[in-house]
């Protein structure tokens, strides 16, 4: 556990007057929401110095070095029912620690961190925030919906990262939908310093970046690139399909294994890369980027493939639909996943077209999803807190 130690006063006046946001997560284990959380507090230090710290409940995780001194590990027991009270209270003693005299608000990312924020704010005058990343589909119980319902009294504003996670969270957690505001992640625009690509330039490379998790469904893409493998590549001077998964997870096994098991043609363009810290870069390296999703909220991998200009199919999962405007942006797969192959050859062969559409979806991500448009929203809510 890191130890409790208050920023110096010295940078305390250097805030001016901003209040102290600690965003309250599981962990910053990489993926989606954590990269939204290491951003947005990099960011907002940025514009107000040490204003901006992330508690995480479980261990810090491989993106926690990257905030230096402004994070904590609480060592919350989750094991203990209902709740590690004595974590709660460690999480409230630290915030008031770094605040000084400012406000505290407690920015709740998903449901177990929610909780927790909740409870340390007991009996202090913090405001607590929360956003929900994903439909969550585990959490549909009556005890579910009374713990939502008791939370969201408790919480000075609710955020959903996109419509169907909203209309999610109001029919299965029983959070009235006229109390949540739905904000598009945002995330910081990085360009690429060059291109990764470990297949040869004549291999049309398709390309999935993400966690290796049940719900993205990376094996519907294995499947799909089978049936891909056995067409012609209608591109001018392209030989052939490749296929490169850029991520890591409790699915990686298996999905090597399913890879394993197709005709020796076919697997050996299969090729996965397990997590990598050049995500432009990688992205630079592909033709086409493929989100197979089974659940999705904003997806985060989506709009980074987008601002980097490579041509998107995505499933029809979440918020897909409103991220891609489907046939501008990019494109939707359709629901039956046999059919996949043949879309992904038939976008293949316009390549105008793709370029126009992701010069479309870069334009659309710097518009609508940067880190500063998100946190302008956030900004308001927390003057409202």
């Amino acid at each position: 556990m890191a130890d409790l130690q208050p920023v110096s006063s010295g940078l305390m006046k250097e805030r001016k007057n901003s209040a102290v946001v600690v965003h309250v997560v599981t962990s910053l284990r990489p993926g989606g929401l954590e990269r939204l959380v290491v951003d947005w507090t990099l960011e907002r230090n940025a514009r107000f110095p040490d204003s901006t710290f992330v508690a995480c409940l479980d261990e810090q995780g491989e993106w926690g070095n990257l905030l230096g001194r402004r994070i904590i590990a609480v060592g919350a027991d989750r094991a203990r029912f209902p709740w590690d009270r004595s974590a709660a209270a460690r999480l409230g003693t630290w915030a008031e620690s770094i605040a000084g005299d400012l406000p505290v608000i407690l920015h709740a990312h998903n449901i177990a961190a929610w909780q927790y924020a909740v409870l340390a704010a007991q009996g202090r005058r913090f405001g607590v925030v929360y956003t929900q990343h994903g439909p969550n589909p585990h959490c549909r119980t009556w005890k579910d919906r009374f713990r939502c319902r008791w939370l969201a009294t408790r919480s000075a504003a609710i955020a959903a990262v996109g419509r169907t996670v909203a209309e999610a969270m109001a029919r299965y957690q029983g959070i009235p939908r006229d109390k949540i505001r739905v904000i598009p992640n945002g995330i910081a625009l990085r360009p690429a310093r060059g291109r990764v690509r470990p297949l040869p330039d004549d291999v049309f490379t398709v390309g999935f970046v993400g966690r290796l998790s049940p719900e993205k469904r990376v094996d519907r893409l294995i499947q799909a690139f089978a049936g891909l493998a056995h067409r012609p590549c209608p591109q001018p001077g392209r030989t052939g399909w490749g296929l490169w998964i850029v991520g890591d997870g409790s699915e990686r096994a298996g999905l090597e294994h399913t890879a394993s098991s197709l005709d020796t043609g076919i697997r050996e363009r299969i090729l996965f890369a397990g997590r990598r810290d050049d995500i432009p870069e990688c992205l630079a390296g592909m033709d086409l980027f493929v989100l197979p999703s089974e659940v999705e909220g904003c997806s985060v991998a989506l709009i980074e493939a987008m601002s980097a200009g490579v041509p998107v199919m995505a499933s029809r999962a979440g918020d897909n639909e409103d991220l891609l405007e489907h046939g501008q942006s990019g494109f939707l797969l359709d629901a039956d996943e046999r059919k996949w192959p043949e879309q992904i050859s038939e976008l293949c062969a316009d390549r105008r077209r793709m370029m126009e559409m992701s010069a479309r979806a870069r334009k659309r991500a710097s518009n609508f999803y940067s880190v500063r448009r998100v946190l302008a929203e956030y900004e308001n809510i927390y003057e409202g807190c």
